[in-house]
C-alpha cells in the first residue's frame, strides 16, 4: 500500500492510502483547497461498529491523538457492507502537522495499522495534499 495525492477537477484534493489500482482504500484524507479543514475516512475495524460514534485514535511519532468519528455503513456491490468511521480535524491539529511533516501515521484499533510513506514520492504526496489544504 502506498500514499497517493489525487487531484481531481471540482473536487477537492484526496490523499488516500491504497492498493494501487484496486478498490482497497483502508485510509482516506480529503479537503476543500484552502479550506484548513481535513476530513478522515477510515475502514471502522471495531466489530461492533455500526451507525453512530466511534473514538478513532492515531499516532505520529511521539504525538498521538483520539477524536470521535461519525460512523456509517457503504455497501460494495461485490462485496457486502463495510462500517467506516470519517471526522474532520482542523489542518493545523497536531497530529496531522506531525504527518505533513514525517510521512508517518498509524492507526489504532484492535492493532496498530502502521500507514507510514516509505518512498521521497509518498512524503512528496503527503506534503502537496497538506499544502493545498491551507
Amino acid at each position: 500500500m502506498e500514499w497517493s495525492l489525487h487531484l481531481d477537477e471540482g473536487d477537492g484534493p484526496v490523499l488516500m492510502f491504497a492498493t494501487r489500482n484496486s478498490g482497497d482504500i483502508p485510509l482516506e484524507l480529503t479537503c476543500r483547497e484552502g479550506g484548513g479543514e481535513i476530513e478522515i475516512a477510515t475502514l471502522a475495524y471495531d466489530e461492533d461498529a455500526g451507525p453512530g460514534r466511534l473514538r478513532l485514535t492515531f499516532r505520529s511519532g511521539p504525538t498521538s491523538t483520539a477524536f470521535a468519528a461519525r460512523v456509517a455503513v457503504t455497501e460494495f456491490e461485490d462485496e457486502g457492507e463495510y462500517p467506516y468511521a470519517e471526522a474532520r480535524l482542523s489542518s493545523r491539529e497536531p497530529l496531522l502537522r506531525a504527518f505533513a511533516s514525517t510521512g508517518r501515521l498509524s492507526e489504532e484499533a484492535d492493532r496498530t495499522y502502521l500507514r507510514d510513506a516509505t518512498t521521497a514520492s509518498e512524503r512528496e504526496a503527503i506534503r502537496r495534499f497538506f499544502e493545498l489544504c491551507g
